[in-house]
């Protein structure tokens, strides 16, 4: 007997992955500057939290969605505290919340058991000086790549131009004044996650 085909299978309505920028208040920035790479002078200060999110292709405001990434806890290890990096897949909803800023619409997820897969594959390397949030992601796209069918052939996964593609949208929405309440009113849809496609190379949500 045949099986039906899961909602996420299907070549017209499969989910979406995101890269999600959050805001934080910690000092963890890629070693390299990769956290930002723009040329504004005080670039360098802000903070974002990266994180993998999957949602379902026409959201509302009931959408329930995943959520992939490495958050930093503290441990008590043989008596002692220590901070240490830990992976979290937690469900959530799409729509907004304080700390989100903006996503960039980066594939379409043509299995999500094998998306699951290869971020619960996704080594932890605090052992590493400097690895963080942003590490993690950048070796999750590696992965997702090099294993070939969890994400559609158009799926954009290589780190330069997701991450420079990423900086410029959140530090656009930045001086647009979208975070701090400064824009116009109705100039943004605030019910909703600002949001980039790389596959339409245009913004999908203000």
């Amino acid at each position: 007997m045949p099986h039906a085909t899961p909602v996420y299978m299907k070549p017209s309505n499969k989910d979406r992955l995101y890269i999600a920028l959050y805001a934080r208040g910690g000092d963890s920035i890629m070693s390299g500057g990769e956290d930002n790479p723009t040329a504004d002078a005080d670039a360098h200060f802000d903070r974002y939290h990266w994180a993998l999110l999957v949602g379902p292709k026409s959201e509302h405001v009931h959408s329930k969605g995943k959520r992939f990434h490495v958050k930093e806890t503290m441990m008590n290890v043989n008596g002692r505290t220590r901070s240490q990096w830990v992976f979290e897949e937690r469900d959530i909803g799409m729509n907004p919340t304080a700390m989100i800023l903006v996503r960039i619409m980066i594939g379409k997820v043509t299995s999500l058991e094998r998306v699951m897969a290869v971020l619960h594959s996704v080594p932890i390397r605090d052992n590493q000086s400097g690895w963080n949030c942003v590490w993690w992601v950048k070796e999750a796209l590696d992965m997702l790549r090099q294993e070939g069918r969890a994400l559609s052939r158009t799926s954009v996964t290589g780190w330069a131009r997701v991450m420079s593609t990423a900086i410029w949208y959140v530090k656009s929405k930045e001086r647009e004044h979208r975070f701090d309440g400064g824009a116009p009113p109705g100039l943004f849809d605030m019910d909703r996650v600002a949001t980039y496609s790389l596959l339409k190379m245009q913004q999908l949500i203000a």
